[in-house]
């Protein structure tokens, strides 16, 4: 009778050999790549609010591999920390025969000032700022200039935000969902830099145009008696044609940058 193995098992000794054979035929795709490797990395805290440095390879013909993450809480992230990181990880490379071309990181000043000195100590490598991060500054930017597009924008995300708090005001908003397109829509709330989540959350917004509009009209009239606890300034946004007519360009603006964002990341 076979007898198949426990949750134990599952997550101990045989998760642990699947890792290490998956680690051993990628690290091979690292070592027989005739073009050399690049490493990337990318820091961000977890929900334990513990500060992390991941490196991940990237190989000739772009396929990913996650090399490993560093703890670094405690330690603040300076241009020195970044240095140390990469001489560290070029020496573990070399040893385990993997060639590496160069370094890519985003754009924050620590790394902008790290990559600045590296260049000057491996005269033969290549240190890049990652251009998916480049793009996410520049959509970034553009919002800037444009003040009307900024307040809509915050409107739509401050709207968002009050709906997600409000379960009373939320059921209500999916009451009308449901009596209008037979399902509940989701509105997403976004990301910080995260252009594509910001796409997503101004087109989640403009699917529910419809419901959006029959609330704030019965708010308006009066219709629902208890509405006075509505904020004024969601109403204003949702009854505003002009608004809709914003968040529709930011929308038709950022679908094309999503598109490229896409094939970066």
């Amino acid at each position: 009778m076979l007898e198949l193995p426990d949750r134990k098992q599952l997550s101990g000794r045989i998760l642990k050999k699947a890792s290490n054979n998956l680690k051993d035929i990628v690290l091979n795709d690292a070592i027989n790549d005739d073009l050399e490797i690049m490493l990337a990395f990318d820091g961000w805290k977890n929900v334990s609010r513990q500060n992390l440095l991941g490196s991940v390879l990237f190989t000739s013909e772009c396929n990913m591999i996650i090399w490993k993450v560093e703890d670094i809480s405690g330690k603040r992230c300076t241009s020195d920390i970044i240095i140390d990181e990469t001489k560290k990880s070029f020496d573990e490379l070399e040893k385990k025969n993997i060639k590496i071309n160069g370094l890519i990181t985003d754009s924050a000043s620590e790394n902008v000032a790290a990559r600045k000195r590296l260049r000057l100590q491996y005269r033969d490598k290549i240190f890049l700022p990652c251009f998916a991060h480049q793009m996410n500054l520049c959509i970034g930017d553009i919002f800037k200039e444009s003040s009307s597009l900024s307040d809509a924008a915050e409107g739509a995300i401050s709207l968002i935000t009050f709906f997600s708090r409000s379960k009373v005001w939320l059921g209500r908003l999916q009451n009308e969902q449901a009596a209008i397109y037979k399902v509940h829509i989701a509105l997403v709330t976004p990301a910080t830099t995260r252009w594509n989540s910001y796409y997503y959350c101004f087109a989640s917004l403009l699917k529910t145009k419809g419901a959006l509009r029959n609330l704030a009209t019965k708010i308006d009239e009066k219709i629902i008696s208890d509405g006075y606890d509505f904020p004024k300034k969601h109403l204003q946004c949702i009854l505003d044609n002009n608004w809709w007519i914003s968040i529709k360009k930011i929308e038709t603006f950022l679908i094309s940058y999503c598109a490229t964002l896409n094939k970066l990341q």
